[in-house]
């Protein structure tokens, strides 16, 4: 664990530390000057010394208005090194999932990788200003019991024994803390799940009248979370209710000294006030040592999810040894393909074979199940465990650098994805180099250009929630157009026409073939009658090179 803090506040361990340790001082000396001036007060009034209480207070006024001063630099201080921590700790873990294998994201869900992205960095963040405040509290609580010890070393040694069985009790009460919180985190992922997919899943789930059987299962899986988490509560409760007993032993324990005290006369009235004031700190001493603990145990769950991202392979963007293209007759070449799924013994590919000219047009068809998708994402390097050989402009694939796979080729998925932006911006992700010139012709072939312009601000329309306001066959269209801005000499297009009526369908293909004829497209679609038209058709059923 503390490795991974440590990983945490890699440049900044000085930093924290100096601005903790500041902090932790600055409070520390307002604490003991507390209870000093409360003895000296107390003192002077039994004494009946007057000089000597004026004396008391105008050293306290002035040594509490440098600590106001100090006190809200060095919190600040300390502040911006948690928060830098944390910014960089979020930019690394939002890098990570952008940059991992797509292997990966087959075996987690999106409800998981939210939680951690998002509750479980929080958790990591409370954990540092936990281990500035045990840093406090150690300070507060030696110096008190430092204090308190040269005081009565009696009344010392009693209040550290009661405190010393609270920490044990503490340790036999949660030792079921860590296994808890796991299922919590689960539990609390399935619920992000349910959530994503209702979203993703609303038209149909209206469509067909399962809101109250989405809204029973939610029901269920929060029913589930909330009983988990009655284990974590009542945890606290039990350590929460041991710490209220302590503290009245303590209390306790002071009153029936001081009432013996006052038995015995006047002299001890200042130092027991002050013992009063001083065994708060030994008090949040214990209680901060329990509290990281408890901490500590929870966020082992977090932290371990973390790494998990952080620690997990990235996809080899550097393992180009080649960079350029060969000029080639076959864009393509892949010979003796096997591939399946992981967890998966059935093979998708089998022996497979196939040859794609250069320039040519061809489609790419089979029923569901016969690795069209497959073939693709093996094209575009998102898998890389395949026993065969896939070349591409004459290099095997799997050693030509991810960054330069998906510059020589573009990819237009059946399902559009349009982010937060205008038409214009979301069209641009194709190439950010494209002129808009360059953008009315994608759009002009793909028909959307007409479209677009009814829109209320045209190409600078804002897009909001996947693009809400568009029909899925105006995003999808957005999306070809897109594909075709790409400098990328081959493109491929997962189910083109799919959201497209028959006549804009067979214009598209007609056009495609006259903009894309010194490029290289492979077109996947069920429609055999669009797929005719093309150079070649391959069905994935029953091809054979």
């Amino acid at each position: 664990m503390l490795k991974q803090i440590n990983r945490l506040l890699v440049n900044n361990k000085v930093r924290f530390t100096s601005y903790v340790f500041i902090d932790s001082v600055v409070r520390v000396a307002l604490f003991i000057i507390q209870a000093l001036v409360i003895k000296s007060v107390v003192d002077s009034v039994i004494e009946n010394n007057s000089e000597k209480l004026i004396i008391s207070i105008i050293c306290f006024v002035i040594l509490v208005g440098l600590i106001s001063v100090l006190g809200p630099i060095s919190n600040y201080g300390m502040v911006k090194v948690i928060k830098k921590a944390i910014y960089r700790l979020k930019y690394d873990v939002f890098s990570m999932l952008t940059n991992l294998d797509i292997g990966f994201f087959d075996n987690h869900t999106d409800g998981d990788l939210i939680s951690i992205s998002l509750n479980d960095i929080e958790y990591v963040e409370h954990i540092l200003y936990s281990i500035s405040s045990l840093i406090f509290a150690i300070l507060f609580g030696a110096t008190s019991m430092v204090m308190m010890f040269i005081l009565s070393w009696e009344l010392t040694i009693i209040i550290v024994i009661v405190q010393f069985a609270y920490t044990i009790g503490v340790k036999k009460l949660s030792r079921n803390l860590t296994v808890y919180n796991q299922e919590v985190v689960r539990k609390r992922g399935k619920l992000n799940q349910i959530i994503v997919s209702t979203i993703d899943s609303l038209d149909y789930i209206k469509t067909s009248q399962l809101e109250k059987y989405w809204i029973s299962k939610f029901e269920s899986l929060d029913n589930s979370y909330i009983a988990v988490q009655k284990n974590l509560l009542r945890i606290n409760k039990n350590i929460s209710s041991l710490g209220i007993l302590v503290e009245g032993l303590n209390l306790a324990i002071i009153i029936i000294i001081g009432m013996y005290v006052l038995k015995m006369g006047t002299d001890g009235i200042g130092s027991l006030m002050a013992i009063f004031q001083l065994q708060t700190g030994v008090s949040l001493l214990f209680e901060s040592v329990n509290r990281i603990y408890l901490d500590l145990k929870t966020s082992k769950v977090s932290f371990d999810r973390i790494n998990m991202i952080l620690d997990e392979p990235v996809e080899s963007i550097e393992k180009s040894i080649y960079k350029d293209r060969k000029s080639e007759e076959y864009v393509i070449k892949i010979r003796n393909l096997e591939f399946s799924y992981s967890g998966i013994s059935e093979n998708i590919f089998n022996n497979f074979n196939l040859d794609v000219k250069r320039g040519e047009i061809i489609g790419i068809v089979g029923e569901s199940g016969v690795g069209k998708s497959t073939l693709v994402k093996l094209l575009l390097g998102y898998y890389e465990a395949y026993n065969g050989n896939i070349k591409l402009y004459g290099h095997d694939i799997s050693r030509i650098s991810t960054h330069n796979l998906r510059k020589w080729i573009a990819f237009s998925p059946q399902k559009t994805y349009l982010f937060d932006g205008t038409v214009m911006e979301n069209i641009q992700f194709g190439n950010l180099d494209a002129t808009e010139n360059q953008i009315y012709e994608a759009t002009k072939l793909t028909q959307a250009h007409d479209f677009i312009l009814e829109l209320c601000d045209g190409y600078n329309t804002k897009l909001r929630n996947n693009g809400q306001n568009l029909s899925e066959g105006q995003k999808h269209r957005i999306g070809l157009a897109r594909a075709l801005i790409t400098n990328c000499e081959t493109i491929i297009f997962d189910e083109p026409t799919a959201s497209l009526d028959k006549i804009t369908s067979f214009e598209f293909v007609k056009e495609l073939k006259e903009y894309c004829k010194d490029k290289t497209v492979i077109l996947i679609s069920h429609d055999s009658h669009l797929t005719s038209s093309l150079d070649r058709i391959v069905d994935l059923a029953n091809y054979k090179l």
